[in-house]
């Protein structure tokens, strides 16, 4: 049950950007790593008014994904990897990503967040939401680098880490924002 609280910390940027006028309200949301569909049906309640898209590796994750969102309207399935997105530059104008970062090697974060600014429109919004890192949770360090080992997470020690804000910089992203929530953070 916690992991959907602590899913929703994308929607409050998702509000904001909304609710500023810098998105229309018709917007195409893209959900990297969508899995069960849980983040998309939470936001859908929030903002059922975005065109959804739903992308994941996993064949098996997007039919579960399918029937948590199956009472929703103009939603797309896409199985494919995040780090080659089969789209045309500038489609979405919200990207989200939830909990990906961490499954992953430094390089594919990389390519991830290259394929992020592509599919982005100018001016769009892309909100990350993971584990929490070093440089903001220090006192956690202990925790974190337990739950490398005892949770089998092969990249999770270079994750924390790794300068996600400063890539994202490189990649031509515009940090407003990097907030901790308890053992996560949502950058927008």
């Amino acid at each position: 049950g916690t992991a959907d609280v602590m899913r929703r910390q994308v929607i409050p940027p998702i509000t904001r950007a909304l609710a500023s006028g810098s998105l229309p309200h018709e917007t195409r949301l893209l959900d990297l790593a969508c899995g069960t569909g849980r983040t998309l049906a939470q936001i859908a309640v929030a903002h059922p008014h975005l065109r959804l898209t739903a992308l994941d590796l996993s064949p098996f994750y997007l039919q579960e994904a399918r029937e948590a969102l199956a009472d929703v309207p103009d939603v797309s399935f896409v199985a494919e990897n995040a780090e080659d997105l089969p789209f045309r530059d500038e489609l979405f104008g919200i990207v989200t990503c939830v909990y990906l970062f961490h499954e992953l090697p430094r390089p594919a974060r990389r390519h991830v967040i290259a394929e992020a600014f592509r599919v982005l429109e100018p001016g769009g919004l892309f909100v990350i939401e993971d584990s929490a890192q070093l440089a903001e949770s220090g006192e956690l360090a202990f925790f974190m680098s337990r739950f490398a080992t005892e949770f089998h997470e092969p990249f999770y020690r270079d994750y924390i880490e790794d300068d996600l804000a400063g890539a994202l910089a490189e990649a031509g992203f515009i940090v407003e924002s990097v907030e901790p929530h308890y053992v996560a953070k949502v950058f927008v």
